[in-house]
């Protein structure tokens, strides 16, 4: 499944263009509801879960979020 990632500032109208992107490339678009369901999934509230998403993080914190997630998932 293609995926595209679109970030902006507020007032830039971010979702306005996510949404006529995938229009146009007939994908589907996703907001806040992948923040939900991780959180759901994870058992957080969601408020982490869009603290984690907006941080920038670098190459190495990226890994260890990868090993994290691929460590928590084999456990469950």
């Amino acid at each position: 499944m293609p995926v595209i990632t679109i970030a902006g500032t507020m007032g830039a109208r971010v979702s306005d263009i996510g949404t006529g992107v995938a229009n146009q490339l007939g994908l589907d678009y996703f907001d806040h509801e992948i923040l939900v369901d991780g959180a759901r999934r994870l058992g957080v509230p969601v408020d982490v879960m869009v603290e984690r998403d907006e941080r920038c993080q670098g190459f190495g914190g990226r890994v260890a979020s990868i090993l994290r997630n691929f460590l928590e998932q084999s456990a469950s």
